[in-house]
Parts: structure tokens; C-alpha cells; sequence
């Protein structure tokens, strides 16, 4: 005889390890409640929240800077440029004049 034959099961016991799906819901709901209210899961699922919370603040508060600071420093250079061209073309004070309701935005 093989080892084989030892392995083989008879129905009583394959009967013992077969679970109905009610069952296996059952099970898996048991441990479930037990692991989300254990203390230390709690805490450590707090932990990684918060962590993940201040990761995207972090990104979203850092975005928004730089999208202020890219927008003010291009309005900025392009005024910079115009006036630098205007100097060339018809001369210093005049493009002072020209660009100066740039400047006094809002300022009549």
C-alpha cells in the first residue's frame, strides 16, 4: 500500500472541513470585528491617516505657492521685458511713462 491510502479521508471528515458560504461570511466578520477593534490597529490605521492627510496638504499648500509665485513672478518678468524693450526703442523715461498705469494698477 502507498502513502497515498493514509492521506485519503473518509466522508465524517471531509464533511468537518467543509464550510457553507453563510458560514465562511460568519468567520470572516468575527475576525474582522476583532482586528478593527483592537487597540493597536486602531492606532496604527490613525497613524497612517494622518500621515497620508499631511502628505496632501503638504503637496496641495506647496502646489498653490508655487502656482501664486509662478504667476507673479511671470507677470513680473514679462512686464520687466516689455519695459526693457520700450527702453531701447523710445528711451528710458518715456517707458516709464508708458508702463507707469501697470505700476498704479487700481490707482487712478
Amino acid at each position: 500500500m502507498s502513502d497515498e491510502s493514509d492521506l485519503r479521508e473518509g466522508p465524517a471528515e471531509r464533511r468537518a472541513f467543509q464550510f457553507t458560504e453563510d458560514r465562511m461570511a460568519t468567520i470572516i466578520a468575527k475576525a474582522m470585528k476583532q482586528v478593527l477593534t483592537d487597540p493597536e490597529v486602531i492606532e496604527t490605521m490613525g497613524s497612517v491617516a494622518i500621515n497620508v492627510i499631511q502628505k496632501q496638504a503638504a503637496k496641495r499648500t506647496g502646489n498653490l505657492v508655487l502656482g501664486a509665485l509662478k504667476a507673479l513672478l511671470t507677470r513680473w518678468v514679462l512686464i520687466g521685458i516689455v519695459l526693457v524693450v520700450l527702453a531701447q526703442l523710445v528711451g528710458g523715461p518715456t517707458a516709464l511713462r508708458t508702463l507707469a498705469p501697470v505700476f498704479s494698477k487700481g490707482h487712478p
